[in-house]
Formats: C-alpha cells, sequence, structure tokens
C-alpha cells in the first residue's frame, strides 16, 4: 500500500512540473492578444503625437502673426502697412489678407520637419468695434491633419489698441 501511495504522488507531482500543449496554446493566444491590443495603442498613440505636433506648429504660426501685429500698432494695420512689414502676402489686396508662411509649409524647413503643416490656408481679417481706438483681428490657419480626415482649424481674435 505505502508503495502505490508513493507512486501516485511521483505521478501528480510528475504532471505538475511540466504544461500540456493545451496550456501553451492558451498562453500562446493570450500574448498574441495582449501583442494585438498593445500595437493598436501605439499606432494610435503615434497619430495622435502627430496631429498634436501639427496644431503646436500652427499655435505657434499664430501666435508669431499675432505677436507682428501687436508689434506694427493700431495705427499701422492697413494693407500697405502689413504688407510692407512681410505679415501678409501681397496676394489678396483685400480682406480676409493671406499671410507669409513658408517656413511652416509642408517640403519646407520647419522647427520641426517631421510635423508638417499639409495644405496651409492662412487668413488674417482686422475690423472696427465698438471703440474707435480698438481693432480686432483674427488670424486663421487651416490645414489637414492626415489624408482622409477633415481640415483642422485653428483661430485666435487679438484686440489691439490705440495706445498714444
Amino acid at each position: 500500500m505505502v508503495s502505490s501511495e508513493m507512486t501516485n504522488a511521483a505521478l501528480g507531482s510528475g504532471r505538475r512540473r511540466g504544461s500540456t500543449f493545451i496550456e501553451v496554446m492558451i498562453m500562446l493566444m493570450v500574448l498574441t492578444c495582449l501583442v494585438i491590443v498593445f500595437s493598436g495603442s501605439v499606432l494610435m498613440a503615434k497619430r495622435s503625437s502627430k496631429i498634436n505636433g501639427q496644431y503646436a506648429q500652427a499655435s505657434s504660426l499664430c501666435q508669431h502673426k499675432i505677436d507682428q501685429l501687436r508689434a506694427l500698432g493700431y495705427g499701422r494695420l492697413t494693407y500697405s502697412e502689413l504688407s510692407d512689414a512681410e505679415v501678409i502676402d501681397a496676394t489678396p489686396a483685400s480682406q480676409p489678407y493671406g499671410f507669409i508662411h513658408d517656413t511652416y509649409i509642408e517640403g519646407t524647413t520647419t522647427p520641426d520637419p517631421n510635423i508638417p503643416l499639409v495644405s496651409p490656408q492662412t487668413s488674417i481679417t482686422i475690423a472696427g468695434t465698438a471703440d474707435p481706438d480698438v481693432s480686432v483681428a483674427n488670424v486663421k490657419i487651416t490645414w489637414i491633419p492626415a489624408p482622409g480626415r477633415q481640415r483642422s482649424i485653428l483661430q485666435r481674435v487679438v484686440y489691439i489698441a490705440n495706445v498714444e
């Protein structure tokens, strides 16, 4: 009797030492599912990072134009002054004005050439307000964040006062 108990214990412990083929297959399926889920999230994070980078590029360009408008001042927000200061493009000569953005166009030098603005469209519109000593400038940039997606829009409004 003692010998049969030892034999059963030896057989039972032998089964616990190794893994069966089915257990190995289940582990491989679980591992495969985890890899698929992880790779999908990595791809989504990469796309999100690119879109966020483009938004940062557009935001930087928009702020640059606002700074240029503020530097010109209230009295110089005319087509000729803006054109001479190279804040806007020569065409169109009427509002909304397009503005110079060569350093941010796809295929040219950018602060981060891996995140260009694709097909950007830019505009500046300047209008008066109820207060005769204040003008409002609307700076707008649109671009295509990725093929097949709708255009992204970044728009900033700045009030420029006559401080003289």
